[in-house]
């Protein structure tokens, strides 16, 4: 019996083993499972890695020969640049050298100007004393000036640095003398512009203010020319007024003829004629358009008083500063008011 229950033991030790190492199979089943299947993602995944590679060294094998090709041109570069390099010092050197030179033939030219300034001096000097030479009529005599002449240019006192100094001194005056006479014409020449701006600008305010008085005689006449309409137009309305208001008078005295000759046996009733009050209102308005009339009257000649004022001004100053005449737009406007 011991050893059935040991043997029963370990059947069931060895079947709990069993399930234990089923189970431990299944999970690594599932394990191979999992690992096969992100296996195959990988392998997916390296494919497509594989392809962008293989796109990448595509597109990079150009970029390497490009690449080689810049290193090439660097490389040719760098040794034209050494090259220019090279050049460049050489022409330094030669530069400087020309510089040199160019300082040495300079000095020797304003050396030689120098002197060169001095002797025309001279020429300019014997010049002037040899105008006096006509004045002398014997031969001796002139003999004797041209001998003496010559001592006195000719001799080593001529040559003294005093005598140099002198005529330095008087080469410095003479270019003082063009050095103003040069300052003198540019000023000249200055104001002559400042002169033709100032004319041209006096001759535009000219022009404009021409222009402004031309606008002010158009107005003026179309205000006579208002003016004018409006006195024949009240005129033709009094006219009219007066014809009506005769009209009327004669018509009411008709009526009360023929009312007094059918009402003989009664006294006759003294009324007002029942034309007064339009013929008072009539007369008002006539007072009134002649109020309106004699205002336009003394606005027109205020115009015409401003406007010979303004060509008094014009003809006594000079074109440029005549004073500027007022605007004409609000006078117009309450004119034209008044009128309508």
């Amino acid at each position: 019996r011991l050893g059935i229950e040991n043997l029963k033991k370990d059947i069931k030790s060895q079947e709990k083993e069993i399930r234990d190492r089923q189970a431990t199979i299944q999970e690594k089943d599932n394990l191979i499972r999992d690992l096969r299947k992100k296996n195959q993602e990988l392998e997916k995944f390296k494919f497509v890695l594989d392809y962008k590679i293989s796109e990448l060294q595509k597109q990079n094998n150009p970029r390497e020969a490009e690449s080689r090709e810049c290193a090439k041109q660097l490389h040719e570069m760098k040794r034209e640049l050494g090259l220019y390099e090279t050049k460049n010092s050489i022409l330094k050197l030669g530069r400087e050298d020309c510089q040199q030179k160019l300082e040495g033939i300079s000095k020797s030219i304003e050396k030689h100007s120098g002197d060169m300034a001095e002797v025309i001096m001279v020429i300019k000097k014997i010049k002037l004393e040899l105008k006096d030479l006509k004045k002398i009529k014997t031969y001796k005599e002139q003999a004797k000036f041209v001998k003496a002449l010559h001592a006195r240019y000719s001799s080593r006192e001529a040559n003294h640095p005093r005598a140099k100094k002198s005529l330095t001194q008087e080469h410095d005056a003479n270019k003082e003398h063009l050095r103003n006479r040069s300052f003198l014409e540019r000023t000249v020449e200055s104001l002559k512009r400042q002169l033709r701006k100032d004319v041209k600008h006096a001759q535009r305010d000219y022009d404009r203010i021409m222009k402004e008085n031309v606008v002010l005689v158009r107005e003026i006449n179309n205000l006579r020319r208002q003016y004018q309409t409006t006195v024949e137009s009240m005129k033709l309305k009094d006219q009219r007024i007066e014809k009506k208001r005769r009209e009327r008078m004669r018509r009411n005295a008709q009526r009360d003829a023929q009312r007094s000759g059918k009402l003989t046996g009664l006294e006759p009733i003294h009324q007002s004629p029942p034309s007064h009050r339009s013929i008072g209102d009539s007369k008002q308005q006539i007072a009134a358009q002649q109020e309106q009339i004699a205002h336009l009257k003394q606005q027109l000649q205020e115009l015409l008083e401003r406007e010979q004022q303004q060509m008094k001004g014009k003809s006594e100053k000079r074109p440029g500063s005549g004073t500027k005449l007022p605007p004409m737009g609000k006078n117009a406007s309450a004119v034209a008011g008044a009128m309508l």
